[in-house]
């Protein structure tokens, strides 16, 4: 059976021709040309950003910031961030980003007054959608698309749908490598290069990994577990030919993956995760509610959203007239070719997916597939239709240029009718929508229109291509501008308000502002930690600005935190919580010491304790339940007396008062030195967070940390002059980096061992 892919495979076999280089290169700038034309509003004009969604100010940015100021002050990798929570793993929580390898670019170009310049964050988006746009190409190219509809390919899967629709970064890195996914798993079906076409598919699987979120990542990761099964349930005779490919592909992935998804795991196993507003967080060892899954489904009336703008829930599943008309060519005309298939698989699967409420076999997947439930909104599965969706109206571009220039005008025409249809539709429904409402609403009736405006465009094209064929090209460059006019109505007025939308603005600008209250606190002598009040402002301060907080703006936190109520007294006094940021004070921090011009002020309590100390009386709690009530019984004799959380609690003495002094000498993200001089032998407490990784020193020597106050951490000091050090080495870092570098190690091998039988 031939194929589009095995027509360029025949074309391919002698070496390309330089014209050919020069062709290749040139549609590659035009795509470029386009995707940066596209998001004009970010690359031509400054009246525009994408940073308006909660919680991209709220938490990315915020993330982002702490990076790069650590990534610049030469400590990578970021793995611990101290400024939310008391303290937590920052690779763990995955979704930072902090292993993946387009976000080091960005955090190394030079800050503007501390921060990531507002041009820098701009052009990364727009850099991730070019990205998008080459492999969605590359895929295209492959199948044996013409330039020209592999750049239509392009443009379909960058300008629209999920990748056109979402602006989480994080998801969207973790998305756009899909294509060549499975460009390398078709290279491995076709026989080209197999044992190192399945290490690349593994590679770029494993880099889609590291991006940070895991929702897309687990998708493809299931789609391409049935592929394999498929591939090698078709080929019977060579199964262990298509075993061992299959077993280099994921173990490529997996060691690529591995250091994010280690300290990950790790991480999850420590946590608690909220996975929806009305629901308590969950633990590792408990199954995302299948009530989160139905509530993020998407849902069968958003299926108009295909074509016309605006009409969606959770996810826009928008390809437009011009695109669905092209996949429908692309099925229709191709039905034959195995490629066509495998792509309307791929497709139909997400939105069969995404349709968690009204779908049985959702559930099914939903309680047999391992880790799928822990990707929680199942309409993010509509990804897969545009992943399938961009190659199919590529190839169904092409064959109607076929069908054209041989004369042919079966389906062609009978694309015309339904595209006539859809135009007497679309404004006779605009008609009953004025007659029934009485008023015009802009917003959502002229997009709607644009459906009937773009059918009645896309028949005009395919009418002058059926009288003029040898204009295929001209047609062909019109279609491209026909489907970004259709894409632009959606991605552009969906995810980049302008300037006098000062409603949407409002959080993007509160953080960009220059913050008062950050500079006071940042001039306040000590190690003190401050209570940021969410209602007063929401994003993460403390990575934002530096300064350490007791909570933070996040999806999850280490679960040791679940068993103290931090919220509480004795608590703050530990920690060293000497700071509130609010409008109005309260019973704990009553004094006020500054006052910001917008109504924001600070308000002081002095009886905090110091961050660092050194208790002698000591006793042990057996149970995380135990710790609120052991620390109501020794609140009035902090920092003297204290506990541990195990079975036994470290032998001390007593000696006067006075006799001990602590001086904290560097602290940083993960590094902390500190000179203590004690009167005899107690136990050194750094209230700061304990998570496995942290590793301290007494005078060089290894030393065992304690879990003082059962969250924090301590160590056993004898009497007299010492230097403590706490340092943050985390083996689930450490092994997932090692792992990664071996896996580049094996693609490498897997490129000699093609050399050499090529």
């Amino acid at each position: 059976m031939s194929t589009l892919a095995e027509n360029h495979h025949s074309a391919a076999s002698s070496p390309p021709h330089r014209r050919e280089w020069r062709r290749t290169a040139a549609a590659i700038l035009v795509l470029t040309l386009l995707v940066v034309g596209f998001y004009w509003k970010l690359t031509l004009s400054r009246q525009y950003t994408w940073l308006a969604g909660d919680d991209i100010t709220n938490q990315v940015l915020p993330w982002w910031q702490f990076q790069a100021r650590e990534l610049q002050a030469g400590r990578f990798p970021a793995a611990w961030d101290p400024y939310v929570w008391l303290g937590q793993p920052l690779i763990g929580q995955a979704q930072p980003g902090a292993m993946y390898p387009l976000n080091w670019i960005l955090f190394l170009l030079p800050l503007r007054n501390g921060y990531i310049a507002e041009g820098f964050l701009h052009w990364y988006f727009v850099v991730i959608h070019i990205i998008a746009a080459f492999n969605a190409f590359a895929l295209a190219r492959y199948l044996g698309c013409s330039r020209a509809a592999a750049i239509l390919a392009g443009a379909v899967f960058s300008f629209s749908g999920y990748v056109g629709s979402i602006d989480w970064p994080q998801m969207l890195n973790g998305a756009i490598w899909a294509p060549l996914v499975l460009l390398f798993f078709l290279r491995v079906l076709h026989g080209t290069r197999p044992v190192l076409s399945a290490a690349l598919g593994g590679l770029f699987l494993g880099l889609s990994w590291l991006s940070g979120h895991h929702q897309i990542p687990t998708f493809v990761s299931w789609t391409m577990v049935f592929l394999w099964v498929w591939a090698v349930l078709r080929d019977r005779a060579r199964w262990r030919n298509w075993t061992i490919a299959g077993a280099l592909f994921w173990l490529v992935c997996f060691l690529i993956s591995a250091a994010q998804t280690l300290p990950a795991y790790e991480y999850g196993k420590l946590a608690q995760r909220w996975v929806g507003s009305h629901l308590d967080p969950i633990t590792w060892n408990q199954v995302v509610p299948y009530a989160v899954h139905t509530r993020f489904s998407f849902s069968p009336s958003s299926l108009l959203g295909v074509i016309f703008p605006g009409i969606w829930e959770h996810v826009d599943p928008f390809l437009g007239v011009t695109g669905l008309a092209l996949v429908a060519s692309a099925v229709l005309l191709g039905w034959k070719r195995l490629e066509v298939r495998l792509l309307l698989a791929i497709a139909l699967g997400g939105l069969f997916y995404s349709l968690a409420d009204h779908n049985f076999l959702h559930g099914i997947m939903y309680a047999v597939l391992p880790l799928l439930e822990k990707a929680r909104s199942s309409s993010m599965a509509l990804f897969l239709l545009h992943w399938g969706g961009a190659a199919l109206a590529a190839i169904g571009l092409d064959l109607l240029i076929v069908t054209a220039r041989e004369g042919s005008w079966g389906w062609n025409s009978k694309l015309v009718k339904l595209l006539a249809g859809l135009i007497v539709l679309v404004f006779a429904l605009r008609l009953a929508m004025v007659a029934v409402k009485g008023t015009y609403d802009a917003n959502l009736d002229d997009r709607f229109v644009l459906a009937g405006y773009a059918a009645a465009a896309l028949a005009g094209l395919l009418a002058w291509l059926r009288l003029e064929p040898e204009r295929y090209r001209l047609v062909t460059a019109l279609l491209i501008v026909l489907f970004a006019f259709e894409a632009s109505n959606v991605s552009l007025v969906l995810l980049m308000p302008h300037d006098s939308e000062t409603q949407r603005l409002e959080p993007y600008r509160k953080l960009r502002e220059r913050t008062p209250v950050a500079d006071f606190l940042r001039r306040q002598p000590g190690w003190k930690r401050t209570d940021v009040d969410p209602e007063t402002i929401r994003y993460n301060f403390g990575d934002w600005h530096g300064i350490e907080t007791s909570a933070g703006y996040l999806a999850s936190v280490t679960s040791n935190l679940r068993d103290v109520p931090l919220h509480e007294d004795p608590w703050r006094r530990l920690f060293g919580v000497a700071y509130a940021v609010r409008r109005e004070p309260t019973a704990f921090y009553s004094e006020e010491v500054f006052a910001a011009p917008d109504g924001i002020k600070v308000f002081h309590n002095r009886t905090t304790m110091p961050r660092a100390f050194v208790a002698h009386e000591v006793s042990a709690v057996g149970s995380p339940k135990e710790l609120a009530g052991a620390m109501n019984a020794i609140a009035a004799e902090l920092p003297a007396k204290g506990f541990v959380l195990g079975n036994a609690a470290p032998k001390l003495e007593t000696c006067p008062e006075l006799s001990d002094s602590v001086a904290i000498e560097v602290h940083r993200a993960d590094f902390v030195r500190l000179n203590v001089s004690a009167g005899c032998r107690g136990m050194l407490v750094l209230a700061d967070l304990d998570y496995p990784g942290w590793e301290a020193r007494i005078d060089g020597r290894p030393a065992e940390i304690v879990k003082a106050y059962g969250i924090a951490r301590g160590v056993v000091v004898d009497s007299g002059k010492h230097t403590v050090e706490y340092r943050f080495r985390s083996k689930s870092v450490f092994r997932g980096t090692l792992l990664l570098v071996l896996g580049l190690l094996v693609v490498a091998a897997a490129a000699w061992v093609e050399r050499r039988h090529s």
